[in-house]
């Protein structure tokens, strides 16, 4: 990076889209909220003037094929989000279509309500392992695990990743879900450094029990578990008006396939040694 002294925007661009409040320096520690297994992208720009800015909510712009472009605001349902309109005077603000009074919005700084709150959330208890020693050295692990996913979860993915210390080939799994097969799928590359088993879990209740057979072989392995969820955010509609003979660079597109509107969450089930 090339050292300057104007401040900088940031910006994460994926997994969803939203700015930062207020600009960053040279020099100042920038900290990042991951969820497991997460990837981020965010962008460091100049804070340049004549750029509608969206600060402090996740958000998506669209364009349309008119020159039009369509503002929606994410966050939890019930949730009170803050947000602040930056880079432009703005001569009235909607939401949702409805007028916000200037004298309650401060330095274009806002307030929303997102909707009543969500019924429930996702519950879980943590695993429990045992491990079982079988013929001819294979080591057979017994996990039992529970989880309740509410109804207005987009998805509930159980996974459990085993890494071998050594190349391990030929592990393999079985899952009962509340006394019926449960179907997993595996991951590895083909390869024996690592294997990804998963099942999408269904709205409601889950009581589980998981085999996994790791043949004989020297050395030890790790097995971590984990709930990964994707829950729809509310959301608003935001229009700004601008003052007669200004113009602004509005938000462009984002060209990464970024989800503003899914929160997603990582739920550490399991995380232990095997000798």
């Amino acid at each position: 990076f090339r050292k300057t002294d104007e401040p900088q925007v940031v910006e994460i661009q994926y997994p969803y889209r939203e700015i930062q409040t207020g600009a960053v320096h040279f020099g100042d520690t920038l900290t990042f909220q991951l969820g497991g297994y997460e990837q981020m992208v965010f962008e460091l720009r100049p804070a340049a003037g004549g750029e509608l800015r969206i600060e402090g909510t996740r958000y998506t712009a669209t364009q349309a094929a008119d020159g039009s472009e369509a503002i929606r605001l994410y966050a939890a349902a019930g949730a009170t989000a803050t947000f602040r309109i930056a880079g432009a005077d703005s001569s009235e603000i909607r939401v949702d279509g409805a007028p916000v009074p200037a004298g309650s919005r401060a330095g274009d700084a806002l307030n929303l309500r997102f909707g009543t709150a969500a019924e429930s959330e996702l519950t879980y208890s943590p695993a429990s392992l045992r491990v079982e020693h079988g013929a001819g050295g294979e080591r057979i692990l017994h996990v039992t695990a529970a989880a309740e996913v509410p109804a207005d979860y987009r998805q509930a993915r159980l996974a459990f990743l085993i890494e071998p210390e050594q190349d391990l080939r030929g592990v393999k799994g079985e899952a009962v879900d509340n006394g019926k097969p449960l179907g997993l799928s595996l991951e590895n590359g083909g390869r024996g450094v690592w294997h990804w088993f998963w099942a999408g879990l269904a709205p409601g209740k889950h009581s589980l029990e998981l085999t996994f057979h790791l043949p004989a072989a020297p050395g030890g392995a790790h097995i971590s578990g984990w709930l990964l969820s994707q829950r729809g955010l509310a959301s608003k509609r935001l229009e700004v008006a601008l003052p007669p003979g200004q113009t602004v660079r509005l938000p462009e597109n984002n060209l990464l396939p970024a989800s503003s509107e899914i929160e997603r969450k990582t739920y550490a089930l399991l995380d232990e040694a095997i000798r």
